[in-house]
């Protein structure tokens, strides 16, 4: 009987080791540069583009640009509308130079696991708000390996139109970006 109470607790025991503990990831897991984006873009009174985005690193950097040309946008119309190259994506996070916050690595992976969902979310539908607010959006960026290029996934939209991601998991990770939008704005404050 020992024997057997033995040779069954070595088998859990390697059967264990084998398996992956989810508290500790794999380092290559996010293996994207760029991560989520805030942005807020008006044309009402001349080009404003700000916001901010939060790589792999969890580093949430700030940008202020005031010239369309040096702005890459996701392609609007054809068949890889609401797509953007990596070296467009990339050029663009290059311009954020101002870090605002750190984000803990186990709340940025929690979150990055949810872009996948997110990704393949339905929106609601595109309601008119007002004019002259400009576009306030939440997005996040999943890599699409058919077209080698990255899905920029809508969160949430507001101001002059208001859309939203009607996915769970889009709902979990917008809340999320509008918490850490708050925090951003509660350091301005402070300064």
């Amino acid at each position: 009987m020992r024997i057997v109470t033995t040779y069954f607790a070595s088998i859990l025991l390697i059967l264990s080791c084998g398996q992956k503990n989810s508290q500790y990831p794999d380092e290559d897991e996010m293996r994207q540069e760029v991560l989520f984006h805030f942005s807020y873009l008006n044309n009402a009174w001349g080009y404003q583009n700000r916001g901010w985005f939060v790589d792999r690193q969890g580093l949430m950097k700030s940008y202020s640009i005031n010239d369309p040309d040096q702005w890459n946008l996701a392609q609007e119309s054809g068949p890889d509308s609401g797509y953007i190259s990596q070296e467009a994506l990339l050029a663009n996070y290059d311009q954020a130079d101002g870090q605002i916050l750190e984000i803990n690595y186990f709340e940025l992976l929690e979150k990055y696991r949810l872009i996948n969902p997110a990704a393949y979310g339905t929106y609601s539908e595109l309601r008119s708000q007002g004019a002259d607010r400009g576009a306030i959006q939440y997005f996040c960026y999943h890599w699409d390996y058919q077209r080698g290029r990255f899905k920029q996934v809508l969160l949430s939209l507001s101001g002059d139109f208001s859309r939203q991601n009607l996915a769970p998991e889009a709902g979990m990770i917008d809340l999320w970006l509008k918490e850490l939008n708050e925090a951003y704005y509660d350091t301005l404050a402070s300064t």
